[in-house]
């Protein structure tokens, strides 16, 4: 809480008290770890390195990237991790694999199954044989906070998986530890930052440059405001 207020309040000499060099402090709340570089592929490689670290030790954590590319990267690679050597039934919908006890997050709201998006669930069964459920042919099971939800084909779409989530489309759920890639080739300023620490109730890890954190902390959105497609001219009506 005290981070997360040193963030929203720009109060950069807070937040370097609190936060820790993960490889000196690793047990401590609010930590920072560096790569040898800052390239993007030693970012999520150092990311993946601390998951693997905190699973062995039985200790769930949930990954957040600024980039959707990231998300994907590093969903493929837990998930090969997570099932290496194990024989499980699995479903591929639009280009991606789902397997039982995969967390999964839905993409957009459906009023029919009563999800809204941005909820998170975990895969609970993969059909092989043909399931009707109410009338609809349905491939998956899913256990989201709300209950669970048969999910046909069509269902998955929307779905993705989420051992890594990006920081935009997590907003609104709330995990005991978290790790956070603050890429320093994506434009963020201190909302983002808070945004992405806002998710965690015990321990942070931000894998970055602290320097670059330290910016973060204290830009101004203005500061880092992007626009995407060319601008809007507004002129005057003759």
């Amino acid at each position: 809480n005290q981070f997360r207020h040193a963030i929203y309040s720009r109060d950069i000499k807070t937040a370097k008290h609190i936060i820790a060099p993960y490889q000196i402090s690793p047990g401590a709340k609010v930590t920072w770890y560096e790569p040898q570089n800052l390239t993007i592929q030693s970012l999520y490689k150092a990311a993946l390195n601390i998951w693997y670290d905190k699973h062995k030790k039985n200790k769930p954590v949930q990954i957040f990237s600024s980039s959707q590319r990231g998300c994907q990267v590093i969903n493929q690679e837990l998930q090969l991790i997570r099932t290496y050597k194990k024989n499980y039934t699995s479903k591929e919908v639009n280009n991606q694999k789902f397997i039982k006890g995969d967390p999964v997050i839905y993409g957009k709201n459906n009023n029919e199954l009563d999800l809204s998006s941005g909820s998170i669930g975990e895969v609970s069964e993969v059909f092989t044989e043909k399931r009707v459920v109410n009338f609809r042919e349905c491939i998956i099971k899913v256990d989201f906070e709300r209950g669970s939800k048969y999910l046909t084909e069509e269902d998955c779409l929307p779905l993705e998986l989420a051992y890594c989530i990006n920081v935009i489309k997590g907003q609104g759920s709330v995990f005991n530890d978290i790790i956070v890639i603050v890429d320093t080739n994506y434009k963020i300023d201190h909302s983002w930052l808070y945004t992405a620490v806002s998710f965690a109730k015990k321990s942070i890890v931000m894998i970055s440059n602290f320097e670059f954190i330290e910016k973060s902390i204290l830009s101004h959105q203005s500061d880092t405001g992007r626009h995407i497609g060319k601008k809007i001219e507004i002129k005057k009506a003759q």
